[in-house]
């Protein structure tokens, strides 16, 4: 079955292109964590919420072996319609185009689409194969193409978990602290002086009742790791 195609191209920075998006909708720009509730027993949808929260291509890894062993009789079978899939692209765009770089949305908002497309039968085009080539694209370019995962998670605003530890070590430069991840909970700091504060996406708080730091600092710090917190699987209530 052939890639269906609009004759019209999006042409990024990198020199890649794809076909134009008008009209198909953006997955990309939906809130997918919200989204993901509806789906809470997909476990290819929550493994593509990861994705969008962190980033880790090893996400991206388990959503294909998940989308496989639901939709093909074999990995064997699977990867020579995927390779039927990239010889159509060459048609299309012609050889290695996507190697070219293309954004990380793009392809996020694309798997979503051909998923959800393929889960209602459309039999338009490929959407199954589609979904997979998304993917293991998606994966080698956050691999071999860093600073596209780097705006990816500039545009998602993603915060890392230094930015985390250096917001709190600016709160205080005279305090020396030890920090170490609380599983399920959230983050512990604790302070030389006895203060520990937990902080988790239901709760900030603090053995003692008053902060002994700068308030803005402090502020930032708590709203920094709670964001982080939101993002990451280690997130929730005790």
């Amino acid at each position: 079955m052939e890639i269906k195609d609009s004759g019209e191209r999006r042409h990024f920075n990198t020199g890649a292109v794809r076909d134009l998006s008008k009209g198909k909708g953006r997955f990309d720009l939906m809130p997918i964590d919200t989204m993901a509730k509806l789906f809470e027993d997909n476990n290819f949808i929550q493994e593509i919420k990861e994705f969008t929260t962190t980033a880790d291509p090893f996400d991206l890894q388990v959503a294909l072996n998940v989308f496989i062993q639901a939709n093909y009789r074999s990995y064997d079978y699977a990867m020579l319609e995927l390779a039927k899939h990239f010889e159509e692209g060459c048609k299309k765009y012609g050889d290695r185009n996507w190697q070219l770089g293309v954004p990380i949305h793009c392809y996020v908002d694309s798997t979503l689409r051909h998923y959800f497309k393929f889960k209602d039968n459309w039999n338009d085009e490929p959407h199954n194969n589609a979904v997979m080539w998304n993917i293991i694209c998606c994966i080698w370019t956050c691999e071999h193409k860093p600073e596209l995962l780097e705006e990816y998670k500039e545009e998602n605003k993603m915060i890392e978990f230094e930015e985390v530890l250096n917001a709190w070590r600016n709160v205080e430069p005279n305090f020396k602290y030890q920090d170490q991840l609380v599983d399920k909970n959230g983050i512990r700091f604790i302070f030389p002086n006895g203060i520990i504060y937990e902080i988790n996406t239901e709760q900030v708080y603090s053995n003692k009742k008053v902060f002994s730091m700068n308030v803005d600092q402090s502020l930032k710090a708590i709203n920094l790791t709670v964001e982080y917190l939101k993002k990451t699987k280690i997130g929730g209530s005790k």
